[in-house]
Formats: C-alpha cells, structure tokens, sequence
C-alpha cells in the first residue's frame, strides 16, 4: 500500500468537510504524548484556514497549549488519512471550550484494498460517468470488485481525485446504477487514455448484494478460464 499526498486546497477542504460532517473520531496526539486522545473536526474555514477540534475531557484538556504540532490519525470510507496541524490556542465555540488550528499543508492517505478486484476483457464492459447529472463521460470498465472499480477513460475527460461521480455499468447482461468516489487517475498504456480507479459509495442493501453477486459470477468465470487455459 503506497501513501498518496493531498497539497490541492480544493480536495484537502473536500476531505476535512467530509470529516467534519460525518462527525469521524479523529486520534490527535502532542509530540510528547504516548498514547492520543480523541477528537472531532467543528468547524473547517477554508477562507481564513483555520480549524477547530473538540477539546479533548480532562485531563487531557489541560496539556494542550498553542504553538504546538498536532498530529491527526482517523479513517474515512475505507482510507486512511493523517496530517499534521500547528495549534493555536484554545477558543470558544458556541459557550464551549475547543482547539483551535491552523490549516494544514498536506493530507497523506492510504486506502486498504478489502475485496478482490476482477479483471476484465478490454473493452468488453462499456461505463457511463455523469457529473451532476449534466457531463456524460464514456469508458471501458478493466476490472471490478464489491468496492470499486477501474477504467479507461479519455485523457480530454477533466476529472479530480475524490469528486463524486454516478456510474452506469453494464455487465455480465446486468446493467447497475451507483455512486463512486474517484480515488486515482493515472497514465496508461494505451495512448489517449487515463486509468480511473473510483470506490462505491453510498449503496443500499439492495445494490451491494446486487454487486456482490455479480462479482462473485465473475469470479467463478475468471477461475473456469484460468482452469482451461
């Protein structure tokens, strides 16, 4: 697993946003702290760059200073994410006591791969990528799991890294309609084209056992082929 470093202001804030809606425990830690404490994202303000955490209970609360580095450990949807912060201070947020930081110059994150990925004939499984249900964008699906997928696609095609996407693939004689979270775009080998590499998000049950089926078919047929082969 490869660390893949965030410096784009626009993605850091989509990231710290996500952490801060979805209110993910976050593990803070001092330099000369031996085990961190747990915290939340308040607020994120992307105009003045500042941040402001929950104040750790005491008595936690009362060894946190300004002018010192924070470092942030946490996961979000499958990936790992930690950054460093330079606090400054203690504040007041709504009556309460909370930490207040500075932005942070990058996010390193590393996503787990927990299912096997199918691989798939060139061109054999077409996929459609609208944006806002306005942009369509045509590609070539190369390989498929319960968590996401990857794909050729135009290197025209203006795409960033953990936009959200609504992806129609049809497979196998199955067509299915999900939402995905693009996590890379890379060269590829074939001229003219880039490899999208998204991770589905946001299925209902419905939908995951959909795709778990599929998958698992694909499977069987990938092991039929390899055995007659």
């Amino acid at each position: 697993m490869r660390d893949t470093e965030i410096t784009d202001h626009a993605q850091t804030y989509g990231l710290l946003g996500r952490l801060r809606d979805q209110r993910v425990l976050l593990h803070i830690r001092r330099p000369d702290q031996a085990e961190p404490d747990l915290s939340m994202l308040l607020t994120v303000d992307p105009e003045r760059r500042e941040l402001v955490f929950d104040l750790p209970p005491e008595p936690a609360s009362q060894h946190y200073e300004g002018n010192e580095d924070l470092t942030v450990r946490t996961r979000l949807d499958g990936i790992d994410l930690r950054f460093s912060v330079q606090l400054r201070g203690l504040t007041d947020l709504q009556g309460f006591r909370a930490l207040a930081a500075y932005w942070p110059n990058r996010i390193m994150y590393r996503q787990r791969r927990r299912s096997f990925r199918v691989k798939l004939a060139a061109r054999a499984a077409p996929i459609e990528i609208s944006i806002d249900n306005e942009t369509s964008i045509s590609g070539s699906l190369i390989d498929i799991s319960v968590g996401g997928f990857g794909a050729l696609i135009s290197r025209d095609v203006d795409l960033a890294e953990f936009e959200r996407v609504d992806c129609s693939l049809e497979l196998h004689n199955q067509r299915l309609k999900l939402q995905a979270e693009i996590r890379s775009l890379t060269d590829s080998t074939q001229p003219r084209y880039n490899r999208l590499g998204a991770s589905f998000v946001e299925m209902d049950p419905a939908q995951r056992r959909q795709l778990e089926r599929l998958v698992a078919e694909l499977e069987r047929l990938a092991i039929r082929t390899d055995h007659t082969r």
